[in-house]
């Protein structure tokens, strides 16, 4: 009688068992690589999928490895999808392989001091649908007109000080934005003027004023400082701890600060929550 043959999934199951492990689990990556060289091959790019230069040392490490291996164009094309730069310490040995990551998708750069090299990079993303930053360090200032950004759906500007009445104006050419969010220092101008300027803004599904918890004066306060005018449901404020590891939570499936702004708005269009109310939390 012939022994009963061990059970075997078939390859496509198989492959979403793995893919969907190391997206849930992405420190289990580098031991899954090691199961087999069908696994590795299948699992190999999303070792890269999230890229924090200046916090992910090991896949930089690896990405430097790929590069060195001879790793086609494509691989690094299709590979990452999320990219910060968050250092510029090793941005001059990086920049030639960073402008390789062309599909890119959602990009933040948290220093300033980067700009010389960051828009050679920015402008080889063609696939762009996120970006966070400072918009100086960037452009030398608001320029909306720029190739890159029409493909834009979710815009973080970490900047202030622009004269609001530019900003107005330059942000119905993003033809694909629908979430916007802007330094506090433009509370102010929102409170005073928020219908006309939202009237302006018509694809515009979220407004979100990010507040650092080092900065907030306390919840309880800005629950009680509602404004009546404010009335335009896409009006929100938020308030984060670690900007970039609540972005690379978002970029990995889980909680987001943009999520919880589109939930908080649409309890707002149900009725669930009050049209004046702004606070997320």
């Amino acid at each position: 009688m012939a022994e009963p043959s061990d059970p075997v999934f078939p390859v496509e199951l198989e492959r979403e068992i793995f893919e969907h492990t190391a997206l849930m689990f992405p420190h289990s990556i580098p031991s899954l690589l090691r199961v087999a060289r069908h696994v590795y091959i299948w699992i190999e790019p999303l070792l890269y999928r999230v890229i924090r230069v200046g916090e992910h040392l090991g896949a930089i490490s690896a990405l430097l490895n790929a590069v060195e291996s001879g790793k086609p164009t494509q691989f690094f094309h299709h590979a990452v999808h999320h990219l910060t730069l968050e250092t510029s310490e090793s941005f001059d040995k990086l920049a030639p392989i960073l402008r390789l990551l062309t599909g890119v998708t959602n990009f933040g750069c948290a220093n300033m001091w980067l700009d010389t090299g960051v828009v050679p990079i920015l402008t080889e993303m063609h696939h762009l649908r996120r970006l966070a930053g400072n918009f100086r360090g960037f452009f030398g200032g608001i320029d909306f007109t720029q190739p890159i950004l029409s493909s834009l759906t979710h815009l973080d500007i970490f900047d202030g000080g622009w004269e609001f009445s530019i900003l107005v104006a330059a942000v119905p050419l993003l033809p694909a934005l629908t979430h916007l969010c802007l330094n506090t220092q433009y509370w102010d101008r929102i409170k005073e003027d928020s219908s006309g300027l939202l009237v302006g803004w018509p694809t515009l599904e979220v407004l979100l004023f990010q507040w650092s918890m080092v900065t907030t004066m306390g919840m309880d306060e800005y629950e009680s400082n509602k404004e009546p005018r404010i009335l335009d449901v896409r009006i929100v404020i938020g308030v984060y701890d670690d900007y970039f590891d609540e972005w690379e939570a978002d970029a990995r499936g889980s909680l987001s600060f943009w999520a919880e702004a589109d939930s908080f708005v649409s309890k707002k269009r149900k009725g669930e929550i009050e049209a004046h109310r702004f606070w997320i939390h």
